[in-house]
């Protein structure tokens, strides 16, 4: 009796104590977001910024009612800190402080779209980039935005912040050696799959249960803003913030001319507090209850094929759910064909690199007025109105001077001269072409109001005193014609003159100089010309 009391209490002591321990884990809280590991995720559906503009939450793409690796809770696992109880299939470290990140992004096109959401979904494994031009391409989000893109040529700026809280992965090393399971009701369905490629029945099976697996999470938050801009205002914006980003291109939309923006270079020299467009979309995934993946890592459907995720495969076929004519192997080949040709199958169509931004090279928004060159006002998509001032200029001790040659219409004599003018009276031609004139250190005429950023100004002549012929007609910049004259301009000198501005250079025009220096404009046949009117002293 005395051998059994004193053999017995340390035995009944450990019982107890194991009792103790799994009770205790089983009132542990399980991060929700680590039941995503193991399920099926469609990479054509999926988005990480969520289902439809405006709702955010849970990715799409994720198939929280398609298991494929079983989790199990045998062995009153927990995690790194005790704090959590975690699958025996899976390995979670959180984080005792949130891992906080931020990020600015452009995209103008569904590549530097694809690519920015792929920052938060990656495939390892073989066969990895099956369907890199065509991941998310199913998804409303990307839809949407893609027929902004290409329907209104819309550019975005995207931010992002990211609170990383912890990781969670499936232990795919020892999924042999363990044994792990897979989940019944997968392996009823991929054992009923034909040994002979047979597309149908693959297709249907692809749909059911995804093109991948997810193997490891993130856990936190993610919250992000996309922001949308016009094209055109874009590329207004990228000449003041980042000018060394611009270049003259070819023909456009029926232009003869355009600009292009370098959107590398544009990315780079955009500085750090900086921003461009509206608030277009919002979304926000996961929480600080861990309720959410905010980052994923897959692999291919085809992967859990290899024979280390079928280790029971003679359970399955004794418990019914699989057979014994399964050809694993077979089936595994036949799911990366079905994969390969998945994309075809939904109409999914591949990408394409994005085009460049580019905007058809317009005259600038406002209303203003050039001088007229012999060769005519400039061919335009409208109409330039045209005037003339005649100058009778003082008759005696007259200084008029001009160069020769001259390219500027009219007539020009010792005591007489005549100027024309192209005048633009519509301020916004097309409000889908809009553009501003850029810095520089010029002048033009003024027709009613200066355009921004140009401050006003006026030349006086006291012209002939005696039978004075002064005469005006048409359409004339602002200003006083009678028996003097005074004509007011719009001028600018916030720029450099050896930098380029870009204007319409289809046609010969005019600009005046601001302080006698004139800048370039885009084109490599400019010339300085002059006309000195003479005043009495």
């Amino acid at each position: 009796m005395k051998f059994d009391g004193v053999k017995n209490a340390p035995i009944l002591l450990l019982m107890v104590t194991t009792i103790a321990v799994d009770r205790c884990s089983a009132q542990l809280p399980t991060p929700s977001a680590i039941n995503f590991i193991g399920i099926g995720y469609n990479i054509l559906e999926g988005n990480p910024e969520g289902g439809e503009l405006g709702s955010g939450g849970v990715d799409p793409g994720l198939l929280v009612s398609r298991r494929i690796l079983e989790l199990s809770y045998d062995n009153a696992k927990l995690s790194s800190d005790s704090q959590y109880r975690v699958p025996d299939e899976v390995y979670f470290v959180p984080r005792s402080s949130a891992y906080t990140s931020s990020s600015r992004t452009t995209f103008h096109g569904t590549q530097s779209y694809a690519s920015k959401l792929s920052a938060q979904v990656d495939v390892s494994g073989s066969y990895s980039s099956v369907f890199t031009n065509v991941e998310f391409a199913a998804s409303a989000r990307y839809e949407t935005i893609s027929n902004r893109m290409s329907s209104q040529g819309s550019v975005f700026f995207a931010t992002q912040t990211i609170r990383n809280l912890g990781n969670a992965r499936y232990l795919t090393e020892l999924a042999r050696p363990n044994g792990y399971a897979l989940n019944n009701g997968f392996i009823s369905d991929a054992c009923s799959l034909p040994n002979s490629y047979n597309e149908a029945a693959y297709m249907q099976f692809l749909n059911a249960w995804g093109t991948h697996i997810v193997i490891e999470v993130d856990l936190g938050t993610r919250e992000g803003t996309n922001y949308e801009e016009s094209r055109s205002s874009f590329v207004e914006y990228a000449s003041t913030q980042v000018s060394a980003s611009l270049s003259a291109a070819g023909s456009y939309a029926g232009y003869s001319a355009s600009i292009a923006v370098n959107m590398d270079s544009f990315n780079s020299g955009m500085e750090s507090g900086t921003s461009f467009g509206s608030t277009y979309s919002s979304y926000t995934v996961g929480s600080s209850e861990l309720n959410e993946p905010i980052k994923l890592e897959l692999i291919g459907l085809h992967e859990v094929f290899d024979e280390k995720y079928w280790t029971l495969l003679s359970t399955y076929i004794g418990s019914g759910h699989c057979t014994s004519s399964f050809q694993r192997s077979s089936v595994g080949s036949n799911v990366l064909t079905a994969m390969q040709n998945y994309a075809n199958y939904a109409s999914i169509a591949e990408r394409t690199g994005d085009g460049q931004v580019l905007i058809p090279l317009t005259w600038p928004d406002g209303t203003y007025g050039l001088p007229k060159p012999t060769s005519g006002c400039p061919n335009s998509e409208f109409t330039w109105p045209e005037g003339y001032r005649h100058h009778d200029t003082e008759d005696d001790n007259s200084n008029n001077q001009w160069s020769n040659p001259l390219n500027l219409a009219g007539s020009f004599s010792r005591n007489n001269m005549r100027h024309h003018f192209c005048m633009k009276t519509t301020s916004v031609v097309d409000s889908n072409l809009q553009w501003s004139w850029q810095p520089g250190s010029y002048c033009i005429y003024k027709y009613n109001s200066c355009p921004a950023d140009f401050t006003e100004g006026s030349i006086y002549w006291d012209d002939e005193d005696n039978n004075n012929g002064n005469s005006a007609s048409g359409t004339k910049p602002s200003g006083g014609y009678n028996s003097n004259t005074q004509i007011f301009f719009c001028c600018r000198s916030d720029g450099v003159t050896d930098r380029a501005i870009f204007l319409p250079t289809e046609d010969n025009f005019i600009l005046s100089p601001s302080l006698f220096d004139l800048p370039s404009g885009q084109r490599n046949d400019s010339n300085e010309e002059l006309v000195s009117l003479g005043q009495r002293r």
